[in-house]
């Protein structure tokens, strides 16, 4: 029970935080170093060009990495994360849920 509400507390502190970045790229960097403090996981946001994936925001090791997985988000975001990472395929998928369903229309609100 106290896994989900600090997962739900961490949330709302997300959200409201988002709220206050002006920008795409200053919110996914946020994200980003949201992510990576709480899970440890390296993520990198990208724009999505048809079959290629630019990068726009977000962390990650200098080196190509053989433990990537691409997650898309949405028609023209995804995110691409080292598969390397500290947390289960549960909670991973909780997480990548509550950015498709609640982040991503904070993030995208002035790009649409």
């Amino acid at each position: 029970m106290s896994v989900i509400f600090e997962f739900d507390h961490w949330v709302r502190e997300v959200e409201r935080e988002l709220q206050n970045i002006d920008g795409l790229v200053a919110k996914l960097e946020y994200l980003a170093r949201a992510l990576k403090e709480r899970y440890g996981i390296a993520v990198r946001f990208v724009e999505i060009l048809g079959k290629r994936w630019s990068h726009l925001a977000g962390w990650g090791g200098e080196y190509p990495s053989p433990h990537l997985e691409q997650v898309q988000l949405s028609e023209k975001l995804g995110m691409v994360i080292e598969t390397n990472h500290p947390i289960s395929a549960q909670e991973m998928e909780r997480v990548t849920l509550w950015i498709k369903e609640k982040v991503l229309p904070v993030v995208t609100q002035e790009v649409n």
